[in-house]
């Protein structure tokens, strides 16, 4: 029977654990929190403040349970990730994700979200703007949410031109799309690629 050397075991725990940015030169990672002021459309307040209304009481609920109900969780979890469309557009959260894929409907409710633009919205385009003012010149946007993407697209494309071409990779594109995405990309010098995490 071989036996496993434990000072290799060590040495080969630590070269796995080490910052592989030390080895090939990547800039340190940084993670920044940027807060924002929601800025809901009037009519959506009152259902945004029902809505964490909601969450708090189910989460208190399953606290004072002192049990872990895996169906509680499951409807919490899907009540925050409502909320979070919620305040990126009320239209995605009131709408299912099919009705903004593509198509005519998908288009028009793509546009009509975009008219109604969060402070999600604004957020973002204060980011973006600051990183271009700092010499950023390439700048990627990453989301699990394709919708959110796609409506915050068609609200930059008409308020920020400047910012340059804005592209989306996301799972519906096709291989050679794919390719033509990233070599758009890396080949504008004023380009934002919206990537969606799942692609």
């Amino acid at each position: 029977e071989a036996g496993v050397d434990s000072l290799g075991a060590v040495e080969f725990h630590n070269r796995l654990s080490a910052p592989l940015g030390d080895e090939i030169d990547l800039p340190d990672v940084v993670h920044e929190a940027v807060n924002y002021e929601v800025a809901l459309p009037e009519g959506a307040v009152d259902n945004f403040n029902a809505a964490v209304q909601s969450i708090r009481s189910l989460r208190m609920e399953i606290a004072r349970d002192g049990v872990v109900d895996q169906q509680k969780v499951a409807k919490l979890m899907g009540m925050i990730l409502n909320l979070q469309q919620y305040t990126i557009s009320p239209m995605i959260s009131e709408n299912s994700a099919d009705a903004f894929k593509d198509g005519e409907r998908g288009k028009r409710l793509r546009e009509e979200a975009a008219n109604e633009p969060t402070g999600s919205f604004y957020a973002l385009l204060d980011e973006l703007t600051l990183m271009r003012s700092q010499g950023h010149e390439q700048l990627v946007v990453a989301c699990n949410q394709v919708q959110m993407m796609h409506v915050v697209c068609v609200w930059l494309r008409k308020v920020a031109p400047e910012l340059g071409e804005l592209l989306v990779y996301d799972g519906s594109l096709s291989k050679t799309q794919r390719r033509e995405v990233k070599r758009r990309f890396l080949e504008r010098k004023d380009s934002v690629l919206f990537l969606s995490i799942g692609a």
